[in-house]
């Protein structure tokens, strides 16, 4: 994938992510979904298909001036993916847990307002709707 990255004209580090959660201010979002689409497009078309979240990346590496200033590391406090599987058995109460990259070591202490829970849609569908919604902080608070 970096290699198709840097195919597509990116020169500046890769960085990858398995999960696709992005902020875009209102004004960029035209520009993000056509360098995505068309990665996607040119990706798919030479035999290399891609999902979203490398379309995603691709667009936001070549928008961004400082990808690095975006990684997780740097808004740990923000959103993070539980990618290693830390909250498969019960839902985040909102403690801090060390976030790894599925391609490194270095733990990260995270505590973020948003966690990306992939493959636990059975312990969604255990909770009560009222106790789901007592998750979630009111704007007043």
């Amino acid at each position: 994938m970096r290699e198709f990255f840097r195919q597509e004209g990116l020169v500046s580090p890769v960085y990858l992510s398995r999960s696709a959660f992005w902020i875009v201010h209102h004004d960029a979002i035209e520009p993000v979904s056509n360098l995505a689409l068309g990665f996607w497009h040119r990706a798919k078309g030479g035999g290399t298909p891609v999902g979203v979240d490398a379309a995603l990346g691709y667009a936001m590496h070549l928008l961004c001036a400082d990808p690095e200033a975006h990684q997780l590391g740097k808004h740990p406090d923000l959103w993070a993916s539980d990618e290693s599987g830390q909250f498969r058995d019960a839902l985040p109460e909102g403690a801090s847990w060390a976030w790894r990259h599925s391609i490194g070591n270095a733990a990260i202490p995270v505590r973020p307002a948003m966690v990306h829970l992939p493959r636990t849609q059975a312990l969604f569908a255990s909770v009560p709707e009222s106790t789901q919604a007592s998750r979630v902080p009111s704007a007043s608070t």
